[in-house]
């Protein structure tokens, strides 16, 4: 019976460790970043030049997002400003819904 108890102990503390680890190391989530890549595709614009580098990583209840938008060169500033704006509030309502693993 202890032998069977120390296994799971070890099972147990073996999984608690690599949860933590991948957490500290901000391990990628393919199921999020395929998520967030849909919501980025269902949402493109035309005059989207590209986006890539995207990154995703929890922090407690939040999920935090970095890529790089590509846009026109002749597009000015205040226009560029929106278009982000734009992409936050596209996100906001969809963290709320997006589990933790």
């Amino acid at each position: 019976m202890a032998c069977a108890v120390a296994v799971n102990i070890i099972i147990s503390g073996g999984k608690l460790v690599r949860e933590s680890f991948a957490g500290l190391m901000n391990e990628s989530d393919p199921t999020l970043l395929e998520e967030i890549s849909g919501i980025l595709a269902d949402h493109r614009k035309d005059h989207w030049i590209d986006i890539h580098k995207l990154r995703a990583w929890r922090s407690g209840n939040r999920v935090h997002l970095d890529f790089h938008l590509i846009l026109p060169r002749e597009l000015r500033l205040d226009e560029s400003h929106h278009e982000v704006k734009e992409l936050e509030n596209i996100f906001k309502p969809v963290s709320r819904e997006w589990p933790m693993s």
